[in-house]
């Protein structure tokens, strides 16, 4: 998750994983990773985000068997709520008293033009087992150029990638309703099939310690709780705020 979207969580995990080059080569894992089993019902993330142009900063994801929550752990009243049952995102402004809902959309709709991905597996140097598991590094392309490269671990927090391919299912509905209002300039293959037609291609190898893109934007996992106990007042949204749909923002069809 990014700033453009107002929102990504601590304990246990030692990772750090050394910058690849301007080549494309693989990653230095230079420390061990460990992981707090915990004795809550839910899992907690802390991403370090880091996005062109501005100063890194840290995201918070919760998931427990009924909500994802995404916040940056300011505090300030602002973050994203999944629905997993009912299938909708709520997006809270708390400058404007507002929640933004987004629903499930159907699956209709093609991509403007072919999405081929391609991926590879490349060795990964001194990786640690992470919760007794093997990282692996995995380099995608969509139409000849590198559009994501990941270092994830199979079956690890298992509840929280379930959730997050969730979530992107969701979202990528909304992407798709756009395109069509998209300038054919600004419709990169990359976007589409990671956010649009294709989400769950990326995360097909587990949970990622880390994956950036050849834009400079990327995270990397800080800290892990497998096993955290949430205040519920984090999975309720504020009162007295008013809610907005997509459509009624303007854009796309459905607006009047």
């Amino acid at each position: 998750m990014s700033r453009r979207h107002g929102l990504w969580l601590a304990l246990g995990l030692a990772l750090v994983l050394g910058a690849c080059d301007k080549g494309g080569g693989p990653p230095v894992v230079s420390a061990a990773a460990t992981v707090e089993p915990g004795d809550g019902a839910a899992v907690r993330l802390v991403y370090l985000e880091q996005e062109p142009g501005i100063e890194p900063y840290r995201s918070r994801y919760i998931v427990n068997a009924r909500y994802l929550r995404i916040d940056d752990e300011d505090q300030n009243g602002d973050f994203m709520l999944f629905d997993r049952q009912r299938e909708i995102i709520f997006s809270i402004s708390s400058d404007n008293r507002s929640v933004l809902e987004i629903r499930r959309r159907g699956e209709d709709g093609q991509p403007p033009r072919e999405l081929s991905i391609h991926k590879e597996q490349l060795p990964l140097e001194g990786a640690p087992a992470v919760g007794g598991r093997e990282a692996l590094f995995h380099r995608y392309a969509v139409n000849g150029e590198t559009c994501l490269e990941q270092v994830a671990v199979p079956d690890l927090a298992p509840a929280m990638v379930e959730a997050l391919n969730e979530f992107r299912d969701v979202l990528s509905g909304e992407h798709r309703r756009m395109v069509p209002f998209t300038p054919a300039d600004m419709q990169k293959p990359c976007d589409l099939a990671r956010h649009a037609f294709h989400p769950a291609r990326f995360m097909e190898h587990g949970l990622p310690l880390r994956e950036w893109d050849p834009a400079g934007t990327g995270r990397e996992l800080v800290s892990m709780d497998l096993g955290f106990d949430p205040d519920p007042g984090l999975f309720e949204l504020p009162a007295g705020y008013r809610t907005m749909t997509m459509e009624s923002l303007g854009g796309g069809p459905g607006h009047e």
